[in-house]
Order: structure tokens, then sequence, then C-alpha cells
């Protein structure tokens, strides 16, 4: 890998692409600290020029790259419906009309892209699965531009890169950040690199495997907090329609579904990976399940339709991708408030130091601790204060 070899980011360069921009995080967070771009994003829109090119970005968070992008025709490639609702927010925030293209993250982008901003996501196996998908899609010659914020960058970050695209030139970095610019100098055949897209774990609260894919959440292992609700769905009785709340693989929703007999459930994550893995799973499961079993991703119960949920899992996100950010599980649990039926329940699963307990009172006019650990405590909340604040 060689260093320094790339002309040095421009300082006004990178400045100016964001700061005619109103850019706002989405869900707004109460941390002032977060921003809708960092430093990697600054190395990544400064360090190569893009004019009048086809630009793929890849792991834009909140639009920022995108809409940095200008006139350029942009294919916002993200495993995100967050991400996706931020970009169209902040686009129209800044009342622009920029010509932008959404894909999943479990499809393959396609196009003639000359320019890549990738900016390195939390899972490794997410970042190898994008970069062996890059590998063999890229139709014509590309230069791809990778950045990471340091303290967060992982050591195998060039070696992956070499091992897609050979070799990696190093820019000095900046703004806590450092950014690689690979070539790709044409069109390859080789699915040599190609990962597996799913990868199967065993469950044994329900003695199976369940496929999670890569950047699903738990993909390896089952978390501690789903556990403890699984070690506890004994206790679930009478129970009708049912949602999964941050569904990840499924797992907590397809137990109810083979343990409790309910009249329905529905799992939602916002995470394409996550829904990707939920829906095989399902298929798997099929001839097992007491009860129909949905999969949608959906920025929360934003899209949720059909029945009020009698009882809502939610095992809430803290981080958003790397930023700790508890708004995310506080708005997860707001949803929950309005979309509950008259006498449905949630349970929620949060780790201990997270202080949950005024938010609950807040929310909710019963509550009680189920189950608890070291780690995590399972709170059982009932009769939701609607029309209260």
């Amino acid at each position: 890998m060689s260093e320094g070899t790339h002309p040095p980011v421009s300082p006004a360069a990178d400045h100016d692409a964001f700061a005619g921009l109103r850019l706002e995080r989405h869900p707004p967070t109460r941390n002032r600290s977060l921003k809708a771009y960092n430093g990697a994003d600054r190395l990544l829109v400064g360090a190569v020029p893009m004019h009048n090119q086809r630009v793929l970005v890849v792991n834009d968070e909140h639009g920022a790259l995108a809409l940095a992008c200008g006139a350029n025709t942009v294919c916002s490639w993200t495993d995100s419906c967050i991400s996706e609702v931020a970009t169209r927010d902040n686009i129209r925030r800044n009342a622009l009309s920029p010509d932008i293209e959404f894909v999943s993250a479990d499809q393959r982008p396609t196009g003639d892209f000359r320019v890549v901003l990738l900016r390195v996501p939390k899972s490794l196996d997410l970042f190898g699965y994008q970069l062996a998908m890059l590998r063999t899609s890229l139709s014509q010659p590309a230069i791809i531009v990778t950045a990471g914020m340091d303290k967060h960058l992982s050591s195998r970050i060039p070696a992956m890169l070499e091992q897609a695209f050979g070799p990696v030139e190093r820019i000095p970095g900046r703004y806590k950040a450092h950014c690689f610019i690979s070539h790709n100098p044409a069109v390859r055949e080789d699915n040599s690199t190609a990962l597996p897209f799913f990868r199967y774990s065993h469950v044994p609260h329900l003695d199976c495997e369940l496929a999670g894919a890569p950047g699903c959440f738990s993909r390896e292992q089952l978390d501690g907090g789903a556990r403890l609700i699984l070690d506890n769905l004994h206790r679930v009785s009478d129970v009708g329609h049912v949602v999964d709340l941050g569904c990840g693989n499924g797992v907590l929703g397809l137990a109810v579904a083979l343990q409790c007999k309910p009249m329905s459930v529905q799992l939602v994550d916002e995470s394409a990976m996550a829904i990707a893995s939920a829906r095989e799973n399902i298929g798997v499961l099929a001839s097992d399940l007491h009860a129909p079993v949905s999969a949608m991703q959906s920025d929360g119960l934003l899209k949720l339709a059909g029945p009020s949920p009698d009882l809502i899992l939610l095992n809430p996100p803290f981080h958003q991708q790397f930023a700790i950010d508890e708004t995310l599980g506080w708005r997860l649990l707001e949803q929950s408030v309005q979309a509950l039926s008259d006498s449905g329940r949630v349970w929620l699963v949060v780790n201990r130091h997270l202080r949950y307990d005024q938010r609950i009172k807040d929310l909710f006019e019963q509550s009680s601790v189920l189950a608890s650990n070291r780690k995590f405590v399972l709170w059982e909340l009932s009769d939701p204060l609607k029309n209260r604040g």
C-alpha cells in the first residue's frame, strides 16, 4: 500500500461541499454533538474530482454524501431505510431536485459508475460483502474512495481493499479520519471473492438454525437481550397480534409463532439485511409456524397496517452505526405507545446501564420488571398514556 501518492485533499474543496447545505440527522437527536456528516464524509467528497460523473455512494447515513455530489447522477446503496428517509428530508430541506436512485443493500447496484464513495460501515461482514459485490458489479473502470473515522477504522480495511481491487493509495489523515483510494481497472467476471449471503447459527431455544445476512444484528450468535426474552416467553398467554420491532433475523417473533399460537406476527426492521434474513427464516420454518408471519422494512412502526398489536417485543438499538444515541430506542417506544391496542403490552429489554425508567413512567401507567440479570432488564409495560403531552 502506498501513502501520499495522491494529491492531498483540498480543505476548501471538501469544506465547500457541505458549507451551503442545511443537513440534519434522522431521527432528530437530543445529542447536539452528533451531526449529519463527519470527518470521513469530508474526506470522501474532497478526495477526487467529480464532474458529470455517475457516482455510487455507499453507507451514506443522512444523505450528506449524496447531496454533496451536486449535479452528478447519484445512486445511494444503503442497508437502512432511515438513511433514505433522511436523504429525502434533507433534499426537501435544501429545496433541491437531485438525480438520486436508491438501491437496497440486499440488491446489486448496476450502472456505469466512475466514482464510488464508500463509507466504512460498523459491520466488517457487511463491508466485505459490499467489496465482493462491487468487484463484480462495476461495469466500467472506476475510482473507489473509502473512508472511516480513525477511532472506528479496523486495521483490516486496507488489506480487504487490496484483496478486492489491488494496490491502495492512502491519503494523509485529516479530521480524525483516513481515506483510501482504489482503482477498478476493468470489468471482472471472477466471482471467487463472493461471500455466502446467509450465515446460519444454532438457536437452542428453538432447536434450529437461523439465517443472518451480512450486517444483520447478532448474526453470529443470539444477543443477551433476545435471550432474556426467550427465557421468559412461557409467560406469554392469550396473545393476539404480535409485532417484533427491530426484529433482526426475526428470532423473537418466530419464537412466538412457534410456541405461543398468536393470531399473527409481523417482523419489522429498518435494515434491508435484517428483513432479508427474517424472510429466509420464515420460509425455512413455514411448516412449523402456528400463525401467519410477515416481514416488513420500515422506519419503526410508521408503515404498520392492520390490527393494532396486542404485544410488541422491543429489543431496541442504542447505536446508529458507530454513534451512541438512545434517541433511537426512545422513539421506537413512543411509536409503540401510539400503535398498541387498548389492552396491549410492550415487552422491552434494555441494557441495565441505560436509564429508561423515566421514559417508561412518562409513557405507561403500568410497568413491572419481569426478569433481569447482570446486563439486561426485561420490562412489561401496559396502559399507554396516549393522551399525555
